[in-house]
């Protein structure tokens, strides 16, 4: 039989048996190296997130710019074509005037000397 000491219950926590040193800092160094590992993750996972959300502003910076430049582009285009039919609009009224019937009488009988084969009377149906 082994003797019991009754004396060791009450011993002094440095009295006290205790895990191996060596078997305590393996246990510590684990401990420290998933908590490590986790911050690592933890700080990875955000660089990946803040790089993500940079991305995405780019992107949406980069086609607001586009979308402006068109804008632009597309007023500019408008005024252009602004322009563009009032100067047809101009040259349709002269192409009108030009091309009277009354005009072009007028000019052959006075200016080259012509004269009608048959009597012309402009601005009346001959029925």
């Amino acid at each position: 039989m082994m003797a019991i000491d009754p004396m060791r219950e009450y011993a002094l926590p440095a009295e006290r048996p205790t895990q191996p040193d060596h078997a305590q800092a393996d246990l510590t160094r684990e401990r420290q190296r998933a908590q490590e590992a986790a911050q690592t993750r933890d700080r990875l996972g955000l660089i990946g997130v803040l790089i993500f959300c940079v991305l995405i502003a780019l992107l949406l910076v980069s086609r607001y710019a586009t979308l402006v430049t068109n804008n632009y582009d597309v007023q500019g285009l408008k005024i252009v074509l602004s322009h563009q039919q009032t100067r047809d609009a101009a040259l349709q009224s002269t192409v009108y005037e030009l091309s009277s019937p009354t005009r072009i009488l007028n000019i052959a009988e006075n200016v080259l000397k012509m004269t009608p084969a048959t009597p012309v009377v402009v601005g009346t149906s001959g029925r």
